[in-house]
């Protein structure tokens, strides 16, 4: 593991728990009352998930020193993860704010907060996870970039879309909760392409030794 894995790992951890403190924010009125004490210690997330990313990486660069393929998929994971707050947090800031929580300006909201999360994603994975910083045809790769992410935006928004506005949700859950169900089941379908379509379309590196067994 190197000084930049830990460097990176710190970052990305803090950013995952920013976001993770906008979620506690915005759907505090959504949490059950059993858990409100837990509450009161969300600031040690400040601490806590950089160190634990860090844990992570670490582990992951021992486990796969002759299968890098393995070391890739687990930044995938963890820069992964920090998509999925960042996206969260965006997206119920947006209806905390608006009160809107279905309908076209759901799809809107959703579509936004999908966009800042590329944007982290496809930083971290760019010059972190793949280390595809010094590529050239950096235009040509970005285009393709934009393909992939042109496909998993309309994967992404169009099922969480479907779910929000077509299926009632259960009488136990509220709304805005039910915003964020559709947006769980929209990454199922969402993360493995955008894995593989990163990996092998935006940043191949033909001329790379990829150990894989």
């Amino acid at each position: 593991m190197t000084r930049t894995d830990y460097t990176n790992s710190l970052i990305v951890g803090e950013i995952i728990a920013i976001f993770l403190l906008v979620l506690l924010f915005t759907l505090s009125s959504e949490i059950p009352e059993n858990f409100t004490s837990l509450i009161s210690y969300k600031w040690v997330a400040l601490f806590f998930f950089p160190i634990v990313g860090t844990t992570y990486i670490y582990v992951i660069s021992q486990i796969s020193e002759k299968r890098f393929v393995i070391s890739q998929f687990g930044k995938f994971c963890y820069v992964g993860f920090s998509n999925l707050l960042i996206d969260f947090g965006i997206l119920n800031l947006f209806i905390y704010y608006s009160g809107l929580d279905s309908g076209i300006y759901y799809s809107v909201f959703k579509g936004t907060s999908f966009l800042f999360a590329v944007v982290n994603s496809y930083i971290w994975n760019k010059y972190w996870t793949f280390d595809n910083g010094n590529e050239g045809k950096i235009l040509k790769q970005f285009m393709k970039f934009l393909t992939v992410l042109g496909i998993g935006m309309i994967i992404n928004v169009t099922i969480a879309s479907l779910i929000v506005n077509k299926i009632d949700p259960p009488d136990s859950i509220s709304t805005k909760l039910w915003a964020n169900v559709g947006a769980i089941v929209s990454l199922f379908f969402t993360f493995s392409w955008n894995f593989l379509g990163m990996k092998f379309l935006v940043f191949n590196k033909k001329d790379k030794n990829i150990y894989v067994g």
